[in-house]
């Protein structure tokens, strides 16, 4: 991740309009544990290209992580609707809507989720995320149990 974060600075510093150099940006961001950064490149990369859907998923990430959870659970709606079967869009809103008190909507996103991929599981999780850090990572674990997602 720090050698990441070099290039994609190093990236800004060359050319500070890249909008999809602001957007993997706030990915980075997201997975340092930074997400409060992570939505200001988030935001710059919407200003810069408003018609960019990179920034949907990293910007639904980061509100989760502010628990800013209704928040969230837009930002991955908006991408479900471009692309119904996103599997990090489903993971983020399953978790949102878990957290944000919308229990049956948790419940129909972590079975959709099931329905496109029987074999993702808790457990499994690492397997299909980004680096984040530890307290991150819990926390995204415990949202998908809210929904009712299985441990194994």
């Amino acid at each position: 991740l720090s050698s990441a974060k070099e290039l994609i600075d190093r990236a800004l510093e060359l050319n500070p309009n890249l909008a999809n150099a602001w957007a993997n940006s706030g990915w980075i961001n997201v997975w340092l544990g930074n997400p409060a950064t992570a939505v200001e490149q988030l935001n710059h990369a919407r200003r810069l290209d408003p018609l960019t859907i990179m920034s949907f998923s990293p910007m639904a990430h980061a509100c989760y992580f502010l628990d800013q959870y209704d928040q969230a659970l837009d930002q991955a709606q908006r991408l479900l609707r471009l692309n119904p079967n996103n599997h990090a869009a489903l993971r983020i809103a399953a978790a949102s809507a878990a957290f944000a008190g919308h229990a049956d909507l948790a419940a129909q996103l972590a079975a959709r989720l099931q329905s496109i991929d029987p074999a993702f599981n808790i457990s499994r999780l690492t397997e299909y995320l980004g680096p984040y850090q530890a307290p991150e990572l819990r926390k995204y674990a415990e949202g998908l149990r809210l929904a009712g997602l299985p441990e194994v």
